[in-house]
């Protein structure tokens, strides 16, 4: 009780904003612990409200706002495809990254993110409480808040674009939270030692897509990073080392084409490392969203994969990786529902296996093909389950930098 009693006084200071808890004496650790536990809560409301009041004000759905979805059973939504394969995961992201920079780590930032879900589900949203968007903002929220808590936290440490402005810009735009709190809190939320290594790929060009109703081409811009490395220690923990890529088509209405996120949740090396081979075997996390021209298909999954890197001399470096996945919730288009409901796709669980090559200098990736085999078994909707297949071939020209130009192949069939 005594202990309790000395810490009492630095804690409600720092609550009142006279100066960071660093700067008193030391609190005890249950009151930073509890202080930790109320600001990440507090701030996960914030964002409901705000997010909720966004779809009220901005988007003019007067049905959002606090209230009671009291009686409503778990069911399935039928809000457009974007939504809930890319602004659920995103949603859920802020949760997550609340979490993270009041310390709590990769696992303790999971409840708080399905809290987050649940109370906007049953307070905020008007529409059943939706399995789909429990997991989907959830697990997708986990890998979208790490990745650009990440990246965002290593952009700062760095100070990338020389800091100042444009490095705080830039933060904001990667991760909102970590941008906001380096405005409101200064410094004292660098993530601990050196930032990891990012390799940053900015690339334009051509794509032509083969789909069941006919081809495509299109302009794409490619914005994909490489954070740290799977090869650099001999235990890896949750997105020690990952890969986030986003591809757009513009002008479109709804330029997202493609957005990926696979990141390792443990893993380390398998087999010996036999001169200029490495490898590694592990669990990963991915988040896949895919809508091109005429397709939809996307959801988050985990599954057991590897990593196998060559040196094949002259800076060259040939990687080739594998993924055997659970999808323990996704979607993929479906044209007999739309006849039935005001939605395009059907809700489901399934596997997936994925296997890539890539070829790299020192400095940039030169090709890259790609094949993933998708099987989701339908748990909403008319069809009983669906078969999708994606290729994608694509050849890089590095001009300055991290910049160049390219051109893609994708076909997909379902």
């Amino acid at each position: 009780m005594k202990a309790l009693r000395r810490c009492w006084l630095p804690f409600l200071l720092a609550s009142a904003g006279a100066a960071p808890l660093a700067a008193q004496t030391d609190p005890c650790l249950h009151c930073r612990r509890g202080w930790a536990y109320f600001s990440t809560v507090s701030e996960i409301v914030a964002t409901n409200i705000l997010v909720a009041g966004y779809h009220r004000y901005v988007w003019k759905e007067p049905d959002y706002g606090i209230r009671l979805n009291s009686g409503q059973r778990l069911g399935w939504d039928a809000s457009e495809f974007f939504v809930n394969q890319f602004g659920h995961p995103f949603h859920g992201g802020l949760y997550f990254s609340s979490a993270r920079v009041h310390g709590f780590d990769y696992w303790a930032g999971l409840p708080f993110t399905l809290f987050g879900s649940l109370t906007f589900e049953m307070f905020m949203d008007p529409e059943v409480v939706s399995n789909n968007d429990l997991l989907a903002t959830t697990i997708g929220g986990a890998a979208f808040g790490e990745s650009t808590y990440r990246l965002s936290s290593a952009v700062l440490q760095s100070r990338t674009l020389g800091g100042g402005f444009f490095t705080g810009l830039l933060a904001i735009v990667l991760n909102p939270i970590v941008g906001f709190h380096e405005i409101v809190d200064g410094p004292s939320l660098r993530t601990p030692g050196a930032p990891a290594g990012i390799a940053w790929r900015f690339n334009v060009g051509g794509r032509v897509t083969t789909t069941p109703t006919g081809s495509a081409s299109t302009t794409v811009y490619e914005i994909a990073a490489n954070y740290g490395d799977y090869f650099s220690s001999d235990k890896l923990g949750p997105f020690d080392a990952f890969e986030i890529t986003g591809r757009l088509n513009l002008p479109e209405p709804r330029p997202l084409a493609d957005f990926h996120i696979v990141g390792v949740l443990t893993g380390g090396p398998a087999g010996g490392q036999a001169g200029s081979a490495s490898h590694m075997f592990g669990l990963f996390q991915h988040l896949d969203y895919y809508h091109p021209e005429g397709t939809q298909y996307g959801g988050q999954s985990v599954g057991v994969g590897s990593r196998s890197r060559w040196n094949l001399g002259d800076e060259l470096r040939l990687r080739v990786q594998s993924d055997l996945n659970w999808m323990i919730v996704g979607a993929v288009s479906s044209e007999f529902y739309a006849a039935r409901r005001p939605r395009d796709y059907d809700h489901g669980t399934g596997a997936s296996l994925k296997l890539g090559v890539e070829l790299r200098n020192s400095s940039a990736l030169l090709g890259k093909l790609a094949y993933a085999g998708n099987y989701l078994h339908t748990l909403n909707g008319p069809s009983e389950s669906h078969l999708a297949h994606f290729i994608d071939a694509n050849i890089y020209l590095p001009l300055f930098h991290a910049v160049g130009v390219g051109i893609g192949y994708q076909w997909y069939t379902r």
